[in-house]
């Protein structure tokens, strides 16, 4: 029987600028609030081409 020791914590996600394929962890995350206090995004920076990756954005 297989059993999960530890479940995963790496997300996969693609670059839109230059098409990297790449893992990050949730440490990897950056939080940035927006002028609004309601408003901010979370983004991974490419490990290729240094462009932010935005994960999710509240406006």
């Amino acid at each position: 029987m297989i059993t999960i020791i530890k479940r995963g914590t790496k997300d996969v996600t693609t670059c839109k600028t230059c098409g990297c394929v790449f893992a990050y962890e949730r440490e990897d995350v950056i939080n940035e609030d927006t002028d609004n206090y309601k408003a901010f995004r979370e983004y991974v920076t490419c490990p290729q081409c240094n462009t932010e990756v935005v994960l999710r954005q509240v406006k």
